[in-house]
């Protein structure tokens, strides 16, 4: 059902059978109908009519969940990352397939990470300081920069987490403080999507480029050239894979 929030005065034409069948299905497994979800609780809702209830909607085939620190204090230091877990549901398998940052300190977040686990990585409650792509958590499933409004899949694609997925997500924060202000609040985090109906690929990202890369000063335009070969890539790509999209992340340090 498309949601229509345009109220009308005409003559309400018969609800079809099919659409009351499928209000009063659950079809995300929440616990609450599509109804319910959709603002029409006692499936009466007929096109070009508003719903019952318009705020607090919700998608009937996805569900949501927020992942973010707890309010935490941000060092006076120019670079800080800090790393939290959290596990996820794993009562059956899902697809992630979008992801919203929730910014809470613009002028302090640089950019954050969410990383899938290995079985038995280690539980972190609270935010605590940690670096770069932890070896237990190696797997960037998704991420936010500066002008990122956040990631929704491609249609056949998504992150598998649950039951033979990803049962624990890591979230890096990396605040970037050049003037080590104090005081400095931050409470950032990531909403993620995932639906119970599986899509037909799962969806990986491969990191790959320079750790150091010298940008000459005074020049219009450099340009860098590298080249991974299939000696390279046949030892992590044994199969046939689909690109999706592209991202670049750079800092800069003078």
């Amino acid at each position: 059902m498309g949601l229509l929030l345009s109220a009308s005065i005409s003559p309400k034409p018969s609800l079809p059978i099919q659409w009351a069948n499928v209000c009063n299905m659950d079809s995300d497994g929440d616990g609450m109908t599509n109804g319910q979800e959709l603002g029409d609780p006692q499936c009466i809702w007929t096109p070009g009519a508003t719903p019952t209830r318009t705020a607090g909607l919700t998608h009937p085939g996805v569900q949501k969940r927020i992942l973010r620190f707890p309010l935490t204090a941000i060092p006076d230091n120019e670079t800080t990352y800090r790393c939290m877990t959290f596990d996820l549901d794993e009562s059956q398998d899902y697809h992630m397939i979008a992801t919203k940052p929730e910014i809470d300190n613009f002028h302090i977040t640089h950019h954050m990470l969410l990383y899938g686990c290995h079985d038995g990585a280690p539980v972190i409650a609270r935010p605590e300081d940690c670096g770069l792509f932890s070896p237990v958590c190696p797997d960037i499933i998704a991420f936010w920069g500066v002008g990122i409004p956040g990631q929704c899949l491609y249609k056949e694609t998504g992150f598998r987490i649950g039951k033979t997925g990803y049962k624990r997500v890591l979230l890096e924060l990396h605040w970037n403080n050049p003037k080590k202000i104090s005081g400095q609040m931050d409470a950032s985090g990531f909403s993620i999507f995932y639906t119970p109906n599986l899509r037909p690929y799962d969806a990986g990202v491969l990191t790959t480029g320079e750790t150091n890369l010298v940008i000459p000063p005074g020049r219009s335009r450099t340009v860098f050239e590298s080249v991974c070969t299939s000696r390279c890539t046949k030892k992590i790509l044994r199969d046939t894979i689909y690109l999706i999209e592209g991202y670049d992340h750079m800092h800069s340090k003078e």
